[in-house]
């Protein structure tokens, strides 16, 4: 395996991370939370909550998010909050029960959480808010005495805490409360309450709420598709799974990286999983898509890069453009550049010092994506340079196009 250097992984993470911060939204409850308009920050933050723990066994993007958009329209149709539902019970029982969110759904659906286990939730909240007045003040009392102790892990008392507080209501009325909150007691990694507190903590696209958590002390929202990439780009091995210890040595990993704000990577490894880049399967893989590709010490590229590039003179002509458009920015242009026994299409060097290799193909697709991840990855070994990568072409269907740019970092160009 190929030791990386701590400096290039946090710059390859910080690059991913910038691409990746604006659009995490389209694969996250956390959309949802952002397009909530809050009465105030007590209300917010149990409609976070909320989104948080449901957050779990069901497709986000083609039905968390729109479920929850539904809901708010719903409540706000009645000139009410979401906090307005944890106090109004029965309000919020007929709201759960009748809103429309598509053409064929009516109400609140999950494939484990019904009605009672919403309801029940809503009332360990209302206690919660009685007993406290937030649940930012609990958290920061929780915290504040983990600090004191001089505790290694202060959220993890924060989160054990906080589970006690909603199961020890949810169980006076409910017997399933370990569906919304785990047991503490347990081995639960907790995934969801600590995606919470990264939302409440971190700064945008978080929330930045609570200002009294230091985020460095903030802990890995980890589930198996996490795991999964984590596992593959360290070459690591997690016995267990997703649970607790995990938590902690995952989160020990970002640290080593980053250690003032470890969770922000949260968004680069959860996306492989998401997007379906790092399956399951391996065969099924799509590493040349992938945020993380420059430094997973499990990444392939199965594809045959061309011998003798630029044979075509439609190419040549789409680069003849390229340059015409570009004008002097490029004091040096070569092609059929040799780098590692293959041949890049073109390697240039502008006059503000920038290196970068190019694909020129008429259409965007996978194998130029491929192709251009590859030559950028030997490229950066061979000459110790980390090059722009560049795919220049006539025509770029809008998704590929997007996931080149976002996921793999890849410049498209039109002409």
């Amino acid at each position: 395996m190929k030791i990386l250097s701590i400096e290039f992984m946090r710059n390859s993470l910080e690059n991913a991370y910038d691409r990746l911060k604006d659009i995490y939204f389209n694969t996250s409850a956390l959309k949802a939370v952002r397009m909530y308009s809050p009465r105030d920050s007590v209300d917010l933050e149990v409609w976070s909550l909320f989104c948080a723990v449901i957050d779990f066994q069901i497709p986000v993007i083609g039905w968390l998010i729109p479920m929850l958009s539904g809901l708010c329209e719903e409540i706000e149709s009645y000139g009410l909050k979401f906090i307005d539902l944890v106090y109004d019970l029965q309000l919020a029982r007929k709201i759960f029960s009748t809103f429309d969110w598509s053409s064929d759904k009516k109400g609140f659906k999950h494939r484990f959480v019904n009605l009672d286990d919403l309801i029940c939730f809503l009332t360990s909240l209302k206690k919660m808010l009685t007993n406290y007045g937030s649940l930012g003040n609990f958290v920061r009392q929780l915290y504040e005495e983990a600090v004191n102790k001089g505790l290694k892990e202060p959220i993890e008392c924060v989160i054990k805490g906080l589970a006690c507080e909603l199961r020890s209501h949810f169980l006076n009325v409910y017997k399933k409360a370990g569906i919304l909150v785990p047991d503490p007691s347990g081995n639960s990694a907790f995934k969801r309450l600590n995606l919470f507190l990264r939302w409440m903590v971190r700064p945008y696209p978080d929330l930045g709420l609570w200002n009294f958590i230091d985020k460095k002390f903030l802990l890995v929202s980890l589930d198996t598709g996490v795991l999964r990439t984590v596992s593959r780009v360290f070459d690591v091995k997690f016995p267990g799974g997703s649970v607790w210890k995990n938590v902690l040595k995952v989160t020990k990993l970002f640290r080593n990286i980053n250690s003032e704000d470890p969770v922000k990577y949260d968004y680069v490894f959860s996306r492989p999983a998401i997007m379906g880049y790092c399956a399951k399967d391996p065969a099924r893989n799509r590493c040349y898509l992938c945020p993380l590709n420059e430094i997973c010490s499990s990444a392939s590229l199965p594809f045959k890069p061309k011998v003798k590039p630029l044979t075509s003179s439609k190419e040549r002509k789409i680069l003849d453009e390229f340059l015409k458009i570009s004008g002097d920015k490029f004091d040096e242009v070569k092609t059929e550049y040799p780098v590692g026994g293959k041949s890049i299409d073109v390697v240039a060097h502008d006059r503000d010092c920038n290196w970068y290799v190019m694909e020129v193909e008429e259409k965007l697709n996978y194998t130029a994506i491929g192709q251009a991840v590859t030559y950028r990855k030997l490229f950066t070994e061979i000459k110790k340079i980390r090059p722009k990568a560049v795919i220049i072409c006539r025509d770029a269907p809008l998704d590929l196009k997007t996931a080149c740019e976002v996921d793999a970092g890849i410049e498209v160009i039109l002409v």
